[in-house]
């Protein structure tokens, strides 16, 4: 059976973890914490940096073929949510 209900709290990625994992170009969770003011998810390191970040080090844009790149592996990786019956409201490259 599939759940059809909409998670719209910072928690989904705890909720829907196991559904996650495994999945190419999809960042995945290492563990979650918290206390009685905060939760904290961490996420394995990113260690292609941010992409405002590295459209601040080239002001003219990056590369076409860079840009390619990234959005085919956005796209997969949303494919690959999909195809378990994940759709993502915050993407991010």
């Amino acid at each position: 059976s599939q759940d059809n209900q909409l998670c719209e709290t910072p928690l989904c990625e705890v909720r829907y973890h196991e559904m996650m994992s495994g999945l190419e170009h999809v960042s995945q969770m290492e563990e979650h914490f918290g206390d009685e003011l905060c939760h904290f998810v961490v996420s394995e390191l990113a260690l292609g940096g941010d992409l405002l970040e590295a459209l601040k080090q080239r002001p003219g844009g990056l590369y076409e073929r860079q840009v390619q790149g990234l959005v085919r592996q956005a796209a997969r990786g949303l494919s690959n949510l999909h195809d378990r019956g994940l759709a993502m409201q915050d993407v991010s490259l």
